[in-house]
């Protein structure tokens, strides 16, 4: 199968042909159907996160979604050939045990016609959610929900402003207008509001020829 590898930060992502891997007792083939550049792949790129990667070189992507094509040994599992599937990161609080198997940083990643993942980290996408919505919600999307849900506890009582507008601040609105709040999205780019779909929570632009 065609991968895009991580040789190390002077030689970037190299395209090879690497062996499409079997999967181990509990462990699922994805048949990569998108997989999201995150903002900490780049730092990658540019030579950081040594202290949490595996051994280089290796596929790069953890914003992964697919369809199941394999499934290795497994006591009980609800899945089955044929699953469209998302791979969920690490948890909160990370565990350091917890990088070892996530996808693109502890071993191979979605930069790939194939992966390997956990059963346990999988999710069944719903039949009107499409790959790359999928893939990146498993990361960027699951931030923003961090930081208004568990973090913020956003309610119907709380009015919240999110400043910068790019795809975490969209979602971050978006799931706080959902939970009832009243919301205040900032961005000078006055673009980036076409991109905002809520019909409870209106768009009110304010020129910033003056900023």
């Amino acid at each position: 199968m065609k991968a895009f590898r991580f040789l190390g930060p002077d030689k970037g992502l190299v395209l090879q042909d690497v062996p499409i891997p079997s999967p181990g007792p509990k462990q699922a083939l994805i048949r990569v159907k998108a997989a999201g550049l995150c903002h900490s792949d780049t730092h990658v790129l540019h030579g950081g996160g040594a202290a949490w990667m595996c051994a280089l070189p290796v596929t790069l992507g953890h914003e992964v979604s697919g369809i199941i094509t394999e499934l290795g040994n497994s006591s009980t599992t609800s899945f089955k050939i044929g699953d469209r599937v998302a791979v969920a990161c690490v948890g909160h609080p990370i565990q350091e045990r917890e990088f070892e198997e996530a996808l693109g940083i502890g071993c191979d990643g979605g930069y790939a016609e194939y992966a390997l993942a956990p059963v346990k980290n999988l999710v069944k996408i719903p039949d009107q959610v499409g790959f790359a919505e999928a893939a990146v919600a498993t990361d960027s999307v699951a931030t923003a929900y961090h930081a208004v849900v568990t973090e913020g506890r956003v309610c119907e009582l709380h009015t919240v402003a999110v400043i910068g507008l790019g795809g975490l601040g969209l979602n971050g609105l978006a799931i706080a207008a959902h939970r009832g709040a009243r919301v205040f999205g900032v961005d000078i780019n006055t673009d980036k509001f076409e991109h905002w779909e809520c019909e409870r929570t209106p768009v009110h632009h304010t020129p910033t020829d003056n900023f």
